[in-house]
């Protein structure tokens, strides 16, 4: 199931998946060399319930190119 999403640029974040307590997330970025999967530790404990907090975080920690989100 899609999921699309903006970040606060606007531009849209299409997002796959089941958000669960221990997902990783695969970030597809407009720059490739960006482009990475991002462990569920990296949330500190956190436990995100929807697509729009999992972008949130990740564009604070400096993902700002983001085009795609799979949980993994």
């Amino acid at each position: 199931m899609k999921t699309i999403i903006h970040d606060p640029n606007n531009r849209e974040i299409w997002c796959y998946g089941e958000i669960k307590c221990d997902s990783n997330f695969s970030v597809v970025c407009e720059d490739e060399s960006n482009d990475c999967v991002v462990p569920s530790i990296e949330i500190n404990g956190w436990n995100p319930e929807t697509w729009q907090q999992v972008a949130d975080h990740l564009y604070i920690i400096g993902f700002i190119d983001m085009e795609v989100i799979l949980s993994c």
